[in-house]
């Protein structure tokens, strides 16, 4: 078994490769490791981050993330400096892994056995899991698959699991409290895999509260991923409604958040004149490149009532500064938003209007 290294976050990290004994169900390699601290919601700690690459069964890389106080005989911190012989144990319900080696400094390596329990592999074969090899086994064991696990799942609805379905549970926290969180805040979802999707995006049982606070109470599991996907977030929501815009769908915070639109553009609009704008027509607005800074500079160009749809015209068709200055010049005088409009249109340059003027 080769393995990557997969570095998700400072911590102990280790990089392991291994042979696989099947009769004797046991896994031998070799690891690579370093000490560091993880910062989650506001809380530090230390970890151990593992990083496995099953070529035998066609898998990528699998990790696991385990707090250093779930080891045994880890004795170094973070810090650590000097040269320092180990030996720790990673216990799990699947069996042991026994780790070996020497620290220098906050890095390590050294060899590793892990040895699958008897009593784990036939309960597994109890929850219809049977004939597992000694590789699936030591995943198990690495992602900390336990049967008590399973059968909560079972418990909330979420019977007779793939054990990849599994794998992918426990690596990204779609846990029986995550389940049980959602089913109180109205939620049965259908499929382990959709959990997976809401614990990759962020779609946690805070956001979908805030969510409804926020008057959003009945969205779908696929329109709340979208949310967090486009960062549309409760923060964000009472930002446009400060501004003014008490009523709209979900689909419009959405679009808004695709193309940009965000509380300071709007502000900056309302300071050039444009407040109260409908959020379609700021959408639009902001598709086609009205940006304050555009509208400021037709403002000193004597166009300062020229109607968001007409700024979205000049913009579409090259209505620029620029260009306004050039025809100004060339004619010495000031056409209308609509003329210039039509002049681009027609492929009228200041060239051709000063042809014509026998200039």
């Amino acid at each position: 078994m080769n393995v990557n290294l997969l570095r998700m976050a400072p911590a102990v990290l280790l990089i392991v490769t291994a042979t696989v004994n099947v009769q004797a169900q046991t896994v031998e390699g070799a690891w690579m490791g370093e000490l560091g601290t993880h910062e989650w919601n506001g809380q530090r700690s230390s970890h151990l981050w593992l990083s496995i690459k099953a070529p035998e069964e066609g898998r990528g890389t699998m990790g696991s993330t385990v707090p250093l106080n779930e080891i045994e005989g880890m004795s170094l911190s973070p810090g650590h400096q000097g040269k320092t012989p180990v030996q720790f144990v990673l216990p799990r319900e699947a069996g042991r892994i026994v780790f070996e080696g020497t620290f220098t400094n906050d890095t390590g390596a050294g060899t590793f056995q892990f040895t699958a329990d008897a009593e784990y592999v036939r309960s597994m074969a109890g929850l219809g899991y049977g004939d597992l090899s000694a590789e699936r086994l030591f995943q198990l064991a690495v992602h900390d698959v336990s049967t008590s696990f399973i059968e909560e799942l079972r418990q909330l609805g979420y019977a007779n699991l793939e054990l990849d379905e599994l794998f992918a549970m426990r690596i990204h926290g779609a846990t029986p409290e995550f389940v049980r969180a959602l089913q109180e805040l109205g939620y049965t979802v259908s499929s382990a895999d959709k959990l997976v999707e809401m614990r990759i995006h962020g779609v946690s049982p805070e956001y979908v509260r805030e969510m409804q606070a926020a008057g959003f109470t009945n969205l779908p599991v696929d329109r709340l991923v979208e949310t967090r996907i486009h960062g549309v977030s409760p923060a964000y929501i009472r930002e446009i409604r400060a501004l003014g815009y008490e009523e709209a769908p979900i689909e419009r915070y959405v679009e808004m958040r695709i193309h940009g639109i965000s509380a300071d553009y709007i502000r900056t609009l309302a300071e050039a004149g444009y407040s109260g704008v409908p959020l379609n027509k700021l959408v639009e607005m902001r598709i086609h490149g009205v940006s304050a800074d555009f509208v400021r500079q037709l403002h000193e160009l004597g166009y300062s009532e020229v109607s968001p749809d007409g700024l979205i015209q000049a913009r579409i068709h090259g209505v620029s500064p620029e260009y306004i200055r050039e025809i100004q010049s060339a004619i010495n005088r000031r056409p209308t938003m609509d003329q210039l409009v039509q002049m681009r249109i027609h492929g009228v340059g200041p060239d051709l209007v000063k042809a014509l003027n026998g200039q």
